[in-house]
């Protein structure tokens, strides 16, 4: 993009004889005090490829978090594809931003893949590896668009791995946002003491309910459940027979999606649910004329109202639909 300074001198002077200076010199005293006198302007960025994956988005980020001082930092990154993330720009641009590591109060990561996601989270708190602590994080939210059923290769960090190390490292999350296929098992007796978001998105061949109930056994207190994660049949016959999970806080929770959101309802004991949302939002695509469509069929639906009911009939819910 050409910016005014890139105008030939002789244009520049044309433009400012139709200018007042006085009005333009104000304007940019105005202008500059409301830079900086405001750090929020600048908490919030935005990594993407179009500014900052490139030769100087490093230092086009190290100018903009030195405006920010002391205050909170809100980071969206991606999306980052495989190619991109051991370029030295890339390696740099995250170096940087991991100066500041302490600032952040919600990180977004949008990656191609979870080795991508683990590696850049490895690269902004490196600390995760020892003792490291970064207790400002309140939310974390990563995304794989297009992340495979088998993501994994020797060699590479393993997402799930990384998660499972945050109930310390991250002591004062508050919400959390995962892929289903990395789903991070840490014991029972590590949780994170102030979660109360939890999102699970994603699909997976694989089943996982059993995987989604040993973290929900871990944080038993959260107050927000939603399950976006989708596969084609009911898992609920992979789900061990003594299982159960008790939830005294889940107030609000959202299944968008046939699967193992829905044969949660078989084990979830929430006396506190008042609100409870069942759509069509996530799943298999289907074409219709034009556009895609995502729509439960009536198998799902039927498997859908089973567990619905039956948590009804057992007292596990209490809620207004």
């Amino acid at each position: 993009m050409i910016g005014i300074l890139d105008l030939p001198a002789e244009v520049l002077k044309e433009i400012l004889c139709f200018c007042d200076p006085m009005i333009i010199t104000e304007t940019c005293r105005d202008f500059l005090s409301i830079a900086h006198s405001i750090p929020s302007l600048w908490s919030s960025i935005r990594l993407g490829p179009a500014q900052f994956f490139v030769p100087n988005g490093p230092i086009i980020l190290q100018a903009q978090l030195q405006r920010v001082k002391n205050s909170s930092l809100n980071v969206s990154v991606g999306p980052v594809m495989p190619e991109a993330v051991q370029s030295l720009v890339l390696l740099n641009l995250f170096a940087v931003l991991s100066e500041f590591k302490a600032q952040i109060n919600r990180l977004e990561i949008t990656a191609d893949a979870a080795f991508i996601a683990a590696n850049l989270l490895n690269i902004i708190f490196p600390g995760l590896k020892s003792s490291g602590t970064f207790p400002n994080l309140r939310e974390l939210s990563i995304r794989l668009p297009s992340d495979g059923q088998d993501p994994y290769r020797a060699g590479w960090p393993q997402l799930d791995q990384v998660l499972a190390r945050y109930p310390r490292a991250f002591s004062g999350l508050q919400a959390l946002s995962i892929p289903s296929v990395c789903i991070p098992i840490h014991p029972d007796a590590a949780s994170f003491s102030h979660l109360h978001t939890l999102i699970i998105d994603g699909s997976r061949k694989q089943p996982i309910a059993n995987e989604i109930i040993r973290v929900l056994r871990s944080n038993p207190l959260i107050e927000t459940l939603w399950v976006k994660h989708y596969s084609w049949m009911s898992q609920f016959a992979s789900i061990a027979s003594t299982a159960h999970v008790v939830l005294p806080r889940l107030t609000r929770l959202s299944l968008s999606a046939h699967g193992p959101g829905s044969d949660l309802l078989y084990v979830i004991e929430a006396p506190a649910l008042h609100d409870l949302h069942l759509d069509a939002s996530c799943g298999q695509s289907y074409l219709h004329h034009r556009r895609a469509m995502v729509a439960w069929t009536n198998g799902q639906s039927n498997d859908v109202q089973a567990a619905l009911t039956e948590a009804l009939y057992r007292g596990h819910l209490v809620c207004a639909v």
